[in-house]
């Protein structure tokens, strides 16, 4: 039986300056990162929860997604994260808001609140590359000698090097915030994670290739694209030079609304942020193997018209609606 609840609800903590957006309010279980810093906005927390829903009802499981923020400078932020969990943890403990963390909320910042949670401890960055060959390999795309881009390149992309390595594949170029760098032959994995493990994004400056300006990763020649450097990233601007058959994203919402039609009228393939993001979801609450659940999700909804990324909002979106009567406003893409 559906429930007839508020959507979207922004839970503002009282002893700091906080909130909580709980995409789908009244879920049994909300999860999601949270974020500190100088002003942390609740539309692109909205955002990032947004994903995290959809991945929960590709998966079949009713749950929502979670996203806060704790807005303080940086000299009070130590204080004001402890703060933070030490309000929240009542949630932690019955379940209503489980808390990931991020690069600006450490796991050692949440380490009191992990004894409430039940879910399973899970190498996101892992499972997310396993999630992404996954959808590559069913919808076909051979990724060996291919060409393949990497955009936000970081330590968080290390494991998506080793998958691409072991498929074969040619890493053409990598972008960080310090510039693109590429190479037609194919970067050395082992080179790659080396020199971003000691240099982090300068290490594209330490790389045998050309170097262009950050923003030309969009617009380099590959089979596959893998973008997620932050919320947006492919937006009206950079989307129209992209020039990949197929875009995977490594992070939630790395399209815009815009962004997205301009790579569907260009007919690319674009991969479903929240497909890639069920992989660690579905390990943390053993719900079912991520490789074989996106594999058939992807098998499911291959053939539709309208492409793939349509198809798996709309199958997610029947799923919620067998337990809620109203619908998160908007999709899974970048305001």
């Amino acid at each position: 039986m559906s429930t007839t609840l508020p959507v979207v609800r922004i839970h503002k903590l009282t002893g700091v300056d906080a909130f909580v957006v709980f995409d789908l309010d009244g879920a049994p279980n909300a999860t999601g990162p949270v974020r500190a810093g100088d002003k942390i906005l609740a539309s692109s927390a909205t955002e990032l929860a947004r994903s995290t829903t959809y991945a929960y009802a590709s998966l079949g499981l009713q749950k929502s997604g979670a996203s806060a923020g704790i807005n303080a400078p940086e000299a009070e932020r130590a204080a004001a994260i402890a703060t933070f969990v030490a309000e929240v943890e009542k949630l932690t403990v019955d379940g209503t808001f489980l808390p990931d963390a991020t690069k600006t909320v450490t796991t050692d910042d949440l380490a009191t609140l992990r004894s409430h949670d039940p879910r399973a401890a899970t190498d996101d960055d892992e499972l997310m590359a396993q999630g992404a060959a996954a959808v590559l390999d069913a919808l076909g795309i051979e990724l060996a000698d291919g060409r393949v881009v990497i955009e936000g390149f970081a330590p968080s992309s290390l494991p998506l090097v080793d998958v691409l390595a072991r498929l074969d594949a040619r890493i053409v170029a990598v972008g960080t915030a310090a510039g693109t760098v590429t190479n037609d032959a194919g970067f050395d994995p082992l080179e790659l994670k080396q020199l971003m493990t000691e240099h982090g994004d300068a290490s594209v400056t330490h790389l045998n290739g050309e170097p262009l300006p950050a923003n030309r990763i969009f617009g380099v020649e590959a089979d596959v694209l893998f973008a997620g450097s932050r919320l947006g990233a492919l937006n009206d601007r950079s989307a129209s030079f992209v020039r990949a058959r197929t875009v995977v994203p490594t992070g939630p919402s790395p399209l815009t609304a815009k962004g997205f039609a301009i790579l569907q009228q260009a007919n690319v393939t674009v991969v479903p942020d929240f497909l890639v993001m069920a992989a660690p979801l579905a390990v943390a609450w053993g719900a079912s193997d991520p490789a074989t659940a996106i594999a058939g999700i992807v098998h499911e909804i291959v053939d539709e018209d309208e492409g793939i990324y349509l198809a798996a909002c709309r199958r997610a979106e029947t799923f919620m609606r067998t337990w809620r009567d109203t619908l998160p406003f908007g999709r899974p893409l970048a305001g």
